[in-house]
Protein backbone atom coordinates (compact mmCIF):
# COMPACT_ATOMS: atom_id res chain seq x y z
CA UNK A 1 0.00 0.00 0.00
CA UNK A 2 2.48 2.51 0.73
CA UNK A 3 4.51 1.83 -2.27
CA UNK A 4 1.35 2.68 -4.32
CA UNK A 5 1.04 5.76 -2.40
CA UNK A 6 4.58 6.78 -3.16
CA UNK A 7 4.39 5.83 -6.93
CA UNK A 8 1.15 7.88 -7.47
CA UNK A 9 2.60 10.97 -5.73
CA UNK A 10 5.62 10.42 -7.93
CA UNK A 11 3.17 10.29 -11.03
CA UNK A 12 1.59 13.59 -8.92
CA UNK A 13 5.16 15.19 -9.20
CA UNK A 14 6.02 14.47 -13.02
CA UNK A 15 2.79 16.25 -13.60
CA UNK A 16 3.46 19.14 -12.04
CA UNK A 17 6.51 19.25 -13.10
CA UNK A 18 6.13 18.81 -17.13
CA UNK A 19 3.05 21.25 -17.05
CA UNK A 20 4.54 24.44 -15.62
CA UNK A 21 7.24 24.99 -18.50
CA UNK A 22 3.95 24.12 -21.71
CA UNK A 23 1.90 26.25 -19.97
CA UNK A 24 4.68 29.26 -19.44
CA UNK A 25 5.62 28.92 -23.32
CA UNK A 26 2.03 28.56 -24.74
CA UNK A 27 0.80 32.03 -22.15
CA UNK A 28 3.88 33.46 -23.72
CA UNK A 29 3.32 32.44 -27.06
CA UNK A 30 -0.15 33.65 -27.23
CA UNK A 31 -0.23 37.11 -24.86
CA UNK A 32 1.54 40.18 -25.16
CA UNK A 33 3.94 40.72 -22.02
CA UNK A 34 1.50 43.25 -20.43
CA UNK A 35 -1.58 40.80 -20.70
CA UNK A 36 0.54 37.34 -19.35
CA UNK A 37 -0.20 38.39 -15.75
CA UNK A 38 -3.87 37.67 -15.95
CA UNK A 39 -3.26 34.83 -18.17
CA UNK A 40 -0.73 33.30 -15.17
CA UNK A 41 -3.47 34.02 -13.16
CA UNK A 42 -6.43 32.41 -14.37
CA UNK A 43 -4.19 29.14 -14.85
CA UNK A 44 -3.15 29.18 -11.23
CA UNK A 45 -6.67 29.53 -10.10
CA UNK A 46 -6.63 26.11 -11.24
CA UNK A 47 -4.60 24.94 -7.94
CA UNK A 48 -6.62 26.89 -5.77
CA UNK A 49 -10.03 25.05 -7.09
CA UNK A 50 -8.10 21.61 -6.80
CA UNK A 51 -7.38 22.73 -2.88
CA UNK A 52 -10.62 23.76 -2.02
CA UNK A 53 -12.52 20.26 -3.59
CA UNK A 54 -9.55 18.17 -2.89
CA UNK A 55 -9.61 19.88 0.80
CA UNK A 56 -13.44 19.85 1.48
CA UNK A 57 -15.02 16.98 -0.76
CA UNK A 58 -12.35 14.66 -0.23
CA UNK A 59 -12.62 14.05 3.41
CA UNK A 60 -16.81 14.46 2.98
CA UNK A 61 -16.13 11.69 0.35
CA UNK A 62 -14.74 9.81 2.28
CA UNK A 63 -16.36 10.03 5.48
CA UNK A 64 -19.10 8.43 3.48
CA UNK A 65 -18.06 6.11 0.73
CA UNK A 66 -14.68 5.60 1.90
CA UNK A 67 -11.01 6.82 0.49
CA UNK A 68 -10.39 5.17 -2.26
CA UNK A 69 -13.59 6.33 -3.39
CA UNK A 70 -12.72 9.76 -2.70
CA UNK A 71 -9.54 9.05 -4.64
CA UNK A 72 -11.24 7.98 -7.41
CA UNK A 73 -13.96 10.41 -7.96
CA UNK A 74 -11.14 13.44 -7.49
CA UNK A 75 -8.59 11.95 -9.92
CA UNK A 76 -11.70 10.89 -12.47
CA UNK A 77 -12.61 14.47 -12.21
CA UNK A 78 -8.82 15.71 -12.75
CA UNK A 79 -9.06 13.30 -16.37
CA UNK A 80 -12.21 14.55 -17.28
CA UNK A 81 -10.84 18.43 -17.29
CA UNK A 82 -7.68 17.05 -19.26
CA UNK A 83 -9.41 15.48 -21.99
CA UNK A 84 -10.93 18.48 -22.97
CA UNK A 85 -7.43 20.71 -22.92
CA UNK A 86 -6.11 17.93 -24.63
CA UNK A 87 -8.59 18.45 -27.40
CA UNK A 88 -8.34 21.86 -27.83
CA UNK A 89 -5.61 23.39 -26.63
CA UNK A 90 -2.90 23.82 -29.86
CA UNK A 91 0.68 24.74 -30.39
CA UNK A 92 0.86 27.33 -32.08
CA UNK A 93 3.11 28.12 -35.15
CA UNK A 94 6.90 29.28 -34.20
CA UNK A 95 9.83 29.86 -36.35
CA UNK A 96 12.68 27.62 -35.74
CA UNK A 97 15.43 28.76 -33.88
CA UNK A 98 18.03 25.93 -33.78
CA UNK A 99 21.61 26.37 -33.49
CA UNK A 100 23.02 23.05 -33.64
CA UNK A 101 26.18 24.36 -33.08
CA UNK A 102 24.94 24.62 -29.01
CA UNK A 103 25.97 22.24 -26.62
CA UNK A 104 23.42 21.63 -23.90
CA UNK A 105 26.23 21.79 -21.28
CA UNK A 106 27.22 25.89 -22.44
CA UNK A 107 23.46 26.05 -21.99
CA UNK A 108 23.06 25.04 -18.39
CA UNK A 109 26.20 26.96 -17.76
CA UNK A 110 25.21 30.40 -19.52
CA UNK A 111 21.98 30.20 -16.76
CA UNK A 112 24.02 29.19 -13.59
CA UNK A 113 25.96 31.68 -14.37
CA UNK A 114 22.72 33.98 -14.17
CA UNK A 115 22.20 36.07 -11.31
CA UNK A 116 18.58 36.60 -11.43
CA UNK A 117 17.81 33.13 -12.45
CA UNK A 118 20.00 31.90 -9.16
CA UNK A 119 17.86 34.09 -7.33
CA UNK A 120 14.41 33.60 -8.58
CA UNK A 121 15.24 30.09 -8.12
CA UNK A 122 16.15 30.25 -4.78
CA UNK A 123 13.28 32.67 -3.56
CA UNK A 124 10.76 30.29 -5.13
CA UNK A 125 12.03 27.40 -3.90
CA UNK A 126 11.56 29.10 -0.11
CA UNK A 127 8.53 30.35 -0.78
CA UNK A 128 6.90 27.34 -2.09
CA UNK A 129 8.49 24.95 0.58
CA UNK A 130 6.17 27.23 3.48
CA UNK A 131 3.78 27.03 0.98
CA UNK A 132 3.42 23.63 0.44
CA UNK A 133 4.20 22.79 3.99
CA UNK A 134 1.49 24.62 5.40
CA UNK A 135 -0.61 23.67 2.35
CA UNK A 136 -0.07 19.81 2.69
CA UNK A 137 -0.79 19.81 6.70
CA UNK A 138 -2.69 23.13 7.39
CA UNK A 139 -5.94 20.99 7.42
CA UNK A 140 -4.00 18.03 9.70
CA UNK A 141 -3.24 21.24 12.38
CA UNK A 142 -6.74 22.25 12.39
CA UNK A 143 -7.85 18.58 13.32
CA UNK A 144 -5.48 17.96 16.21
CA UNK A 145 -5.42 21.24 17.29
CA UNK A 146 -8.87 21.98 17.48
CA UNK A 147 -10.44 18.57 18.16
CA UNK A 148 -12.16 18.81 14.49
CA UNK A 149 -13.62 15.88 12.00
CA UNK A 150 -11.58 15.08 9.34
CA UNK A 151 -14.33 16.59 6.94
CA UNK A 152 -14.87 19.42 8.91
CA UNK A 153 -10.95 20.56 9.50
CA UNK A 154 -10.51 19.94 5.28
CA UNK A 155 -13.33 22.02 4.51
CA UNK A 156 -12.65 24.39 7.07
CA UNK A 157 -9.25 25.00 6.04
CA UNK A 158 -10.05 25.22 2.05
CA UNK A 159 -12.64 27.53 2.53
CA UNK A 160 -10.03 29.68 5.03
CA UNK A 161 -7.01 28.85 3.21
CA UNK A 162 -8.01 28.61 -0.79
CA UNK A 163 -10.85 31.33 -1.28
CA UNK A 164 -8.17 34.34 -0.08
CA UNK A 165 -5.89 32.23 -2.41
CA UNK A 166 -7.99 32.30 -5.17
CA UNK A 167 -8.92 35.55 -4.52
CA UNK A 168 -5.28 37.22 -4.40
CA UNK A 169 -3.93 34.81 -7.40
CA UNK A 170 -6.56 36.58 -9.39
CA UNK A 171 -5.86 39.87 -8.51
CA UNK A 172 -2.30 39.62 -8.41
CA UNK A 173 -2.66 39.08 -12.05
CA UNK A 174 -4.33 42.20 -12.94
CA UNK A 175 -2.17 44.36 -10.71
CA UNK A 176 0.67 43.04 -12.30
CA UNK A 177 -0.23 43.82 -15.55
CA UNK A 178 -1.24 47.56 -14.79
CA UNK A 179 2.27 47.91 -13.30
CA UNK A 180 3.83 45.86 -16.20
CA UNK A 181 3.15 49.38 -18.49
CA UNK A 182 5.43 50.88 -16.52
CA UNK A 183 8.41 48.66 -17.07
CA UNK A 184 8.42 44.71 -16.97
CA UNK A 185 10.69 44.51 -14.06
CA UNK A 186 7.63 45.57 -11.80
CA UNK A 187 5.77 42.20 -11.61
CA UNK A 188 9.17 40.94 -10.36
CA UNK A 189 9.18 43.23 -7.36
CA UNK A 190 5.57 42.30 -7.14
CA UNK A 191 6.14 38.31 -7.33
CA UNK A 192 9.06 39.10 -4.64
CA UNK A 193 7.22 41.20 -1.81
CA UNK A 194 4.04 39.32 -2.15
CA UNK A 195 6.60 36.14 -1.68
CA UNK A 196 8.24 37.45 0.90
CA UNK A 197 4.85 38.33 2.85
CA UNK A 198 3.11 35.22 2.28
CA UNK A 199 6.60 33.33 3.78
Amino acid sequence: MAGHFALARVGVGIGEAAYQAPSAALIAAYFAPEKRGRAFALVSTAIYFGQILGLAGGPAIAATQGWRTAFSLLGGAGIAIAAPAWIVIREPPREAKIDHGTRFADVAASLVRAKSLTNMTLGLALGTLSGIAFGLWGSALFERAYGLSNASAGATFALSFGLPGLAGTLAFGFVADRIARRGLHRPLLLSAGALFAAT
